[in-house]
């Protein structure tokens, strides 16, 4: 009889635990400069090297998801879908030359890699915003750098193993007084949304970026700066191509007078891969609204032409012309009218979140769900009963009223 009882709660353990592997988290792990036995590669985290490879993997029940981070030319994020069983491999000695190496990082067997996508800061742009209106096709004067052909002059990369994140700092030189770029990468292993504003969504098949420039030596009186984001991808397409998305929401709950979200779509068979992010950065380390500013994307520009890619990246370590089938790239502004240019704070930090499958959408929780109804419910109860009470009361004194006549 006890047996029996029990087996209602011995049934539900079962399922939760069945549902529970359906979904399951993925398991991290994170390692630097993987393989490597050259002379460079021989400084460790919080080290100055310019070389450094930051690989994550992130293993499923039936797949593994690659991040691959790294500022090497070009700074850039390579995702890559493979079997449990395939392995990285990374030719270091072309993968650093000043001509580096197509092929230099691959996975094998080749058979065992199902898709890979990349996203890359190709160039840094500088704008002489004279109008004030914060938009970069209005400026009379742009300053365009390739990050590619930067000649870092410290580049240092800080590690959280625990955390499955990495911050590659990056001091630019003497052209812009010694300012720094810095990402910083974090991997998650199960769905949710990052900590702090603004609050980005995240799956167990994505990586955030979180890009800051800071203290850079502004050319122009009234300076703004830009970056080329470029991204590339393989598979079958089921469109016409790469597609840039803004999606607008009534709904501003996580991210405070924010109400769009801008998709960058990388769409194959049977499933392609995204970016994602929200029109808004920060002028100061500490996110908040106070400190938020518009951010603005440009018209999305086909990339294919591979003469026209930066030719020194992990993108281009990896991908060959032989897989090569999408490319595009948009330009991202920071700031807004009035804001004081980039000079007021020196600072300016944006996030975005690169993945493997369709990009999260934007719902409301319960708790937005239970403000609006209880907003729009009990006026409508009040008018509802209000209306009832009056239609009473004339009842009543028409029922009053015909018994006195008689």
């Amino acid at each position: 009889m006890a047996g029996g009882r029990h087996f209602p709660l011995i049934l539900c353990t079962i399922l939760i635990l069945f549902v529970n592997d359906l979904v399951a988290d993925r398991k991290l792990s994170i390692t630097y400069n993987e393989q490597c036995n050259i002379p460079q590669c021989q400084a460790r985290p919080n080290q100055t090297s310019y070389v450094n490879l930051v690989h994550v993997s992130a293993r499923g029940t039936n797949d593994t998801i690659h991040f691959l981070w790294s500022s090497i030319g070009a700074p850039s994020v390579l995702v890559v879908r493979t079997t449990n069983l395939a392995v990285l491999q990374i030719n270091w000695e072309d993968l650093i030359q000043k001509n580096m190496k197509t092929g230099s990082i691959s996975f094998r067997p080749k058979e065992d890699v199902f898709y890979a996508s990349s996203l890359m800061f190709s160039k840094l742009i500088e704008f002489n915003d004279t109008t004030d209106e914060g938009i970069l096709t209005k400026a009379d004067a742009v300053s365009i750098t390739d990050l590619q052909e930067m000649q870092w002059q410290n580049t240092n990369t800080t590690m959280d193993t625990e955390q499955h994140s990495a911050v590659l700092n990056t001091t630019l030189g003497q052209q812009f007084g010694h300012g720094t770029l810095s990402w910083r990468l974090t991997a998650f292993s199960e769905s949710s949304r990052y900590e702090t504003l603004p609050y980005l969504q995240h799956t167990e098949n994505s990586t955030q970026l979180d890009l800051t420039m800071e203290n850079l030596t502004s050319k122009y009186p009234n300076s703004r700066f830009a970056v080329e984001v470029m991204v590339m991808g393989t598979g079958v397409t089921k469109t016409d191509g790469i597609q840039l998305e803004e999606k607008i929401t009534i709904d501003d709950e996580y991210t405070p007078a924010v109400f769009a979200t801008y998709d960058l779509n990388l769409p194959s068979i049977p499933t392609g891969s995204y970016s994602q992010w929200k029109p808004v950065c920060y002028t100061k380390t500490n996110r908040a609204m106070e400190n938020a500013r518009h951010v603005s994307s440009y018209k999305l520009e086909n990339a294919m032409d591979l003469h026209k890619m930066p030719n020194k990246s992990i993108a281009h370590a990896y991908f060959s012309e032989a897989i090569f089938q999408q490319a595009g790239a948009v330009n991202v502004s920071f700031g807004i009218a009035q804001d004081g240019f980039y000079k007021k704070s020196n600072y300016s930090s944006w996030s975005v979140t690169v993945g493997y499958g369709d990009a999260p959408q934007e719902s409301m929780s319960l708790t937005v769900y239970i403000v609006i109804s209880v907003g729009v419910g009990l006026p409508v109860l009040v008018v509802i009963f209000g209306g009832a009470g009056v239609c009473v009361l004339n009842h009543r004194k028409k029922k009053r009223q015909t018994l006195e006549v008689n």
